[in-house]
């Protein structure tokens, strides 16, 4: 890598602050499918979500989301699952980052009247975490064969009926 951008192995380490600052820059390039500086609710697609008031639309735009998501890092996550401390690390930090876009999503979801009052908020973002997981696609995808519109299918199915009756 270094080698092709004309820089030598530690200029490129001390500009990402070491491998572990490195291997975090590619898994956030690789999630967003971009080097724009924005966060995940920040973009477009994300945006839409948000912007949709109808709750079976709007699960399955998230569902997308994930899908697009999941569809990029899916072949990274493998690899860094089994690429020591420096990829846990990285995957550790994802999986929270995780947690708290799913806990935005769910409190939007509640700010927008799709949750009733008393739902419990913290379990379904945790439920939605579960669900939402790499991992899952994975199995799911590669394991058992569903092509990635199957697992979007399934993946609004079971968001939307995790929700709670009003």
């Amino acid at each position: 890598m270094a080698e092709r951008a004309g820089v030598s192995p530690e200029t490129l380490y001390k500009a990402f602050g070491g491998k572990p600052g490195l291997v975090k820059a590619l898994w956030d390039i690789t999630l967003a499918g971009d080097d724009e500086p924005l966060a995940m609710a920040e973009r477009p697609q994300l945006q839409a979500v948000l912007a949709t008031r109808d709750a079976h639309a709007e699960l399955r735009l998230y569902a997308a989301f994930v899908r697009g998501v999941h569809e990029r890092l899916a072949a990274l996550s493998a690899l860094l699952a089994q690429a020591g401390p420096d990829g846990g690390q990285v995957l550790a930090l994802s999986e929270e980052e995780r947690m708290t876009g799913v806990s935005a999503f769910v409190t939007h979801l509640a700010d927008t009247g799709v949750l009733p009052a008393d739902a419990d908020a913290a379990r379904l973002a945790d439920s939605w975490w579960a669900l939402t997981c790499p991992h899952l696609y994975t199995q799911l995808t590669a394991g058992r064969g569903w092509n990635t519109d199957a697992y979007e299918d399934w993946l609004t199915g079971m968001l939307f009926a995790g929700l709670p009756p009003p």
